[in-house]
This record gives structure tokens, C-alpha cells and sequence, in this order.
């Protein structure tokens, strides 16, 4: 039953998410490629959040 609740709502935010994404044209995947392309290594990611959380 968790299951079925679950997957309903991942269904709702999938279905918001390419709605938003047709309408926006996706930038947030554009963004997303080019950080994937630098690659930044653990270390440096690490120490990143610990900046803004720290």
C-alpha cells in the first residue's frame, strides 16, 4: 500500500517536472550536463557542501 502511494506521487512530480520542462525548455538539464562535464572531483564536492552548510 506504501508502494502505491508512493509511486502515485513520484508519478504527480515526474508529470510536474516535464510539464515545466517542455514549458522551460529544461535549463536545469543544460546546467546539470555542464557541471557532469567538469566533473569536480569527491573531495572537491565534499567540501563545497561543507561550505554551505558549514
Amino acid at each position: 500500500l506504501a508502494k502505491d502511494a508512493l509511486d502515485e506521487e513520484l508519478k504527480s512530480l515526474m508529470g510536474e517536472v516535464s510539464m515545466s520542462a517542455s514549458e522551460a525548455e529544461a535549463p536545469e538539464e543544460v546546467e546539470e550536463k555542464k557541471e557532469e562535464e567538469e566533473a569536480p572531483s569527491e573531495e572537491e564536492a565534499l567540501s563545497g557542501l561543507g561550505a554551505l552548510f558549514g
